[in-house]
């Protein structure tokens, strides 16, 4: 700390200590009786700062934290993996097929293919048999499948995600890794990982499940282990090796002796292997999710006995399956698998959307040519594009060493959102042939199968309101944690010294935030020159004014931050929604800045700034203490009971009267919008400076990736699109390419038509006549067009009339169901 900063920070402390005594007196108190549970303490020590950590605290360091951020692509065995082993897969999964299937299963020759190319394996150290992958990799592989069938994506994510394979890859034994590593990577074992109950989901401190330290009959040390009921494990059905939690106890002191200090009776959760021949372990009834087609199921077990040297990692993992593994995973389970899956069918059902819109007709022109249709299209592009953005840059940090516990939160919560609004509005634009099913249906498992990402790793509600905000709170905030530690402790000093620092942090984000919003952030610098530099000033804006809000809430709400979830979510969201444009930002200067890109890149940064603004100005309207709400009966003249305002006020000229029983006195609702909206008090101006993408600029993002291009391009990569005559993706595809070397000749006809025979009738009324071969031959006649070309046009046709067709079934659907 240079002089100048320690006499700095001396002018806070000696301000906490005098003038700000009482308040700092106030939040000791109440921070102190902060109860934070040992599984939320876990929670909040897994995983590691991001960039999210810049944003919370007010002042991006886009330099050093984002731009300059290694960008490791893939190496030439992983593009190869991709090419090679993954199109191959896909081009074996039939979905029609798979989920109409007696068993509802992958057929044996896809099942074989995972294990013999290992896709099973994609975490696990080649030393030990597995594929070694990068989180880019991982994510890629994942898309591309998502694009084609979710039984195989969920099949592959899973046992890559959190599971017993990575859990052991990270922390197992040297004797685990040796045994297990390489069986789980070639499929002679498939793991499921046990651990949602009937009364513990997100709450795993609830779990009932127990584990009995004790000794056999032979007088080896083990776990006398009751399961109860474990369900929603993917895979059990088939799994041969069980990731089970559960609560571990030392009744006897057998792990540690009763009279050691550190002796706990109640050692922790813990996460042990059980093979499935356990005896006492019973793999129960499947569920069907959603009717897709991929194993999940119950397991329990009723004193099962396992030696003590299965659980993960070896004793000294006892009661570290929460905080030191299950969490730690999931921060990088959440930034890899869920938002690599659902960009892959956000980007699937975007460009199908697209081709389809403009081989469909109506009214004699293609449906994308209808605004309403347009504007869909482009704002599922724009979308698409800010996911694949996050989904690449949040990668890329896991490979340089990362583990964004509160990104992954964004990205799970966000992604899988942004998914769903994709798939909703494809089976819009699609209409019948979207909820026709059949094998010419290529959206309908993904619409179904939805839901799915939304509920699973905790549901999004729960994400949104309870975890994004309140991690990054603890986790990402430069003060708040040490902050609560120094208050539970009884620290007073140590919470005075931490508090003088966040006092002048927030001063500084204060100030900030009201000049870079009387500026609009004119002034402020951007770290890049070019079409995203407004951009940046107004993260940097926006950065400040939830830094700023985020304090003054610390102040509110204190220690009932935790159940006021309608303040958390829109905190939240802003936090969110400025990372997303932050790495949209990113992501477009790391492609190389294309100009060809560009409009889809703004459409997301102005969606994400427009939420960002939103939710901060929802947040101020629905504030505590906005208005202070005063009984008018109250209000009287001093030192008498004379009221100064009548109970009710008649309308001059009606019968109407308003009571006057109660008024509303703005109390923070005024000098919270002045400072984070300070351009709002001038009139005629806007409160927001984003109110989203402009219809013009949604059309241009649309106009770009209804032709062919690198727009187009970027949307499409990394997806599977297949080629062959029984491919229906590869028909609507081959009529998109079809219409649109058609429409120059369509448009030939039209402009001269409008040009040369618009006073003619009787030639209007030839080129227009009912029979289409009459007016094509009229075209010709009239020099409109060549020959040649209506080969060109009625191809087209044709092929726009195999695009658009949807399947039939007899009347008994046996041969859709067989029995």
């Amino acid at each position: 700390m240079s002089q100048q900063d320690s006499l700095v920070h001396s002018f806070y402390k000696v301000a906490v200590y005098t003038a700000l005594r009482p308040l700092r007196n106030l939040i000791y108190k109440q921070v102190s009786k902060t109860k934070i549970s040992q599984t939320e303490k876990d929670a909040l020590e897994a995983g590691d700062s991001g960039f999210e950590a810049d944003i919370l605290n007010g002042k991006p360091d886009w330099e050093n934290n984002l731009l300059n951020l290694k960008m490791p692509g893939l190496t030439k065995e992983e593009q190869d993996f991709l090419d090679g082993p993954v199109e191959e897969l896909c081009y074996k999964l039939d979905d029609w097929a798979i989920r109409n299937s007696a068993t509802a299963d992958l057929p044996e020759d896809v099942w074989q293919y995972i294990k013999d190319n290992k896709f099973l394996g994609m975490v696990i150290p080649k030393k030990y048999g597995g594929l070694e992958f990068s989180a880019l990799a991982h994510s890629e592989v994942l898309m591309k499948l998502s694009s084609r069938n979710t039984g195989a994506t969920v099949t592959v994510m899973v046992p890559n995600s959190l599971g017993s394979a990575e859990l052991i890859a990270h922390d197992g034994t040297e004797e685990q890794k040796d045994y297990f590593l390489n069986r789980l990577a070639n499929g002679v074992e498939i793991s499921c990982f046990a651990l949602t109950e009937v009364n513990a989901g997100s709450d795993a401190g609830s779990m009932q499940s127990t584990g009995i330290v004790c000794k056999n009959e032979k007088g080896e040390i083990g776990i006398r282990l009751n399961i109860n009921d474990k369900r929603y494990a993917t895979l059990a059905p088939i799994a041969t090796l069980i990731g089970a939690t559960f609560k571990l106890k030392d009744p006897d002191g057998i792990l540690t002796d009763k009279n050691d200090p550190t002796y706990k009776e109640d050692v922790g959760i813990t996460i042990a292997l059980v093979p499935r021949d356990t005896k006492g372990l019973e793999i129960g009834r499947r569920h069907i999710p959603l009717d897709m087609a991929f194993h999940n199921g119950t397991v329990s077990s009723k004193d099962s006995f396992i030696p003590i040297d299965n659980i993960i990692g070896g004793r000294k993992f006892a009661g570290k399956g929460w905080g030191a593994m299950i969490m730690k995973s999931l921060a990088v389970g959440r930034s890899i698998s869920l938002p690599g899956s659902s960009t892959g069918v956000a980007k699937f059902a975007t460009l199908m959307s697209a081709t389809y819109a403009r081989v469909r007709k109506q009214f004699g022109m293609p449906i994308s040519d209808f605004e309403a249709i347009n504007s869909e299209v482009g704002g599922m592009a724009g979308l698409t594009y800010r996911m694949n953005a996050a989904r690449v840059t949040t990668a890329q940090m896991v490979d340089n060493g990362l583990k964004p516990s509160v990104l992954g939160a964004v990205l799970k919560y966000h992604l899988t959102e942004d998914m769903r609004k994709t798939i909703n509005n494809a089976m819009d634009i699609h209409g019948g042939k979207g909820i026709s099913l059949g094998p010419r249906n290529y959206l309908a498992s993904m619409y179904q199968a939805a839901p799915i990402p939304i509920t699973v790793e905790g549901a999004n509600k729960l994400t949104r309101g309870m975890i994004i905000f309140n991690q990054a709170s603890m986790r990402s905030h430069n003060f708040l944690r040490d902050e609560t530690e120094a208050a539970i402790g009884k620290d007073m000093e140590e919470f005075s010294d931490l508090m003088a620092k966040h006092v002048r942090q927030g001063t500084n984000n204060g100030v900030r935030t009201a000049w870079l919003g009387i500026t609009n952030a004119f002034f402020d610098k951007a770290p890049v020159k070019g079409a995203g530099e407004e951009y940046y000033r107004h993260i940097n804006r926006l950065s400040s004014a939830l830094a700023t809000m985020a304090d003054i809430t610390y102040l509110v709400v204190g220690g009932a931050m935790k159940s006021k979830q309608k303040i958390t979510e829109r905190l939240g969201d802003a936090l969110s929604n400025l990372y997303l444009a932050s790495a949209t930002l990113r992501y477009f200067e790391s492609n190389g800045a294309k100009k060809e890109e560009e409009p889809m890149m703004r459409w997301a940064c102005e969606h994400s700034l427009a939420e960002t603004e939103k939710a901060l100005d929802e947040l101020i309207d629905n504030y505590p203490f906005a208005d202070l709400t005063i009984k008018t009966k109250n209000i009287k003249i001093p030192f008498t009971n004379i009221r100064i305002l009548p109970e009710t006020i008649k309308i001059p000229f009606t019968d109407r009267e308003i009571s006057l029983e109660t008024i509303k006195i703005p109390f923070l609702r005024v000098p919270l919008t002045a400072l984070i909206f300070p351009l709002s008090a001038i009139p005629f101006v806007s409160k927001r400076r984003f109110n989203g993408p402009s219809d013009s600029l949604t059309h241009k993002v649309a106009g770009s990736i209804l032709k062919p291009g690198p727009a187009r391009d970027e949307i499409a990569k990394g997806i599977f699109i297949p080629e062959g005559e029984k491919e229906h993706v590869a028909e609507v595809m081959q009529a998109f390419d079809d219409a649109i070397k058609a429409a120059p000749i369509e448009e030939k006809i039209v402009a001269a038509i409008k040009n040369k025979y618009k006073k003619d009738v009787s030639i209007l009324k030839k080129i227009f006549a009912t029979n289409a071969d009459d007016r094509l031959e009229e075209a010709v006649e009239k020099g409109i067009i060549q020959r040649y070309d209506i080969e060109t046009i009625k191809k087209a046709e044709a092929s726009r009339d195999i695009a658009v067709r949807v399947d039939d079934f007899s009347n008994d659907l046996r041969e859709l169901r067989p029995q």
